[in-house]
């Protein structure tokens, strides 16, 4: 096993906003922890307001379980969870945070295992093909599955994708090349299996500097909310963060 020095060295990078295309890992400032919970937020509350009572599995970060993570990346991840559950509200009867299984070696050298460095969801090359069906075997009753580690690379080789609708699938600031681009989501939300995507505003800051408030105008003013009814209309006007 390769020593932890060359992990926490990948996180600190990742965590300056030094490694490129890995800037989602970034710390939150001191000032305040909504910012991290604002894009998360807006996924819950849309999740709430066309599903309500659905039980929801979220798909976390695993190397924000790790001893060797800095801890500004660990409260990070925590407040993304936060901002979910937040806009689940109290109408989900059940919200679970599991970590996915990586391929071996991944854990001690992701850097290895990213053959596109410009992805923001590095952790899509690192998951094994059937970790999200190992979760969802443990959890067979949930109704949503929420990835906040993007889409996994081997995505169209899951049984649990590959199932009709349930469980729905909402991502949070993915790689949409791992759909196929347009066609694959605009076919994935006409199928029911995708329920919602959150995207970075394009114009916008990557980091939101200042949140008041968890509320739809704040969340509106820094991401985009994709579902099966605007979908089209946001890739006419921003294909690029298709093919990103």
């Amino acid at each position: 096993m390769k020593s932890p020095t060359r992990l926490v060295v990948f996180l600190l990078l990742v965590g300056l906003g030094l490694a490129p295309g890995y800037w989602y890992w970034i710390g939150p400032s001191l000032d305040s922890h909504r910012k991290d919970r604002l894009g998360p937020w807006g996924l819950g509350h849309e999740l709430a307001t066309r599903f309500p009572g659905s039980r929801v599995l979220i798909i976390s970060n695993p190397f924000a379980a790790h001893p060797d993570t800095p801890q500004a990346i660990k409260v990070q991840e925590e407040d993304r969870i936060e901002g979910v559950k937040a806009g689940l509200g109290k109408g989900s009867p059940f919200v679970k945070v599991v970590y996915p299984e990586l391929k071996p070696g991944a854990m001690e050298d992701p850097r290895s295992f990213v053959l596109e460095p410009g992805t923001p969801t590095p952790l899509s090359f690192l998951v094994t093909t059937n970790a999200f069906d190992r979760l969802y075997e443990s959890h067979p009753d949930v109704d949503i599955i929420v990835s906040l580690i993007g889409i996994p690379l081997d995505l169209d080789q899951s049984a649990t994708w590959k199932k009709p609708e349930r469980p729905r699938f909402a991502f949070f600031l993915p790689d949409l090349r791992f759909l196929n681009g347009r066609p694959g989501v605009e076919a994935a939300f006409a199928s029911g299996k995708l329920a919602a995507v959150v995207l970075n505003r394009p114009g916008t800051a990557a980091e939101v500097q200042q949140v008041r408030r968890l509320d739809e105008k704040t969340f509106s003013n820094h991401y985009l909310l994709m579902h099966e009814m605007n979908v089209s209309q946001i890739a006419s006007q921003w294909g690029a963060l298709f093919s990103k």
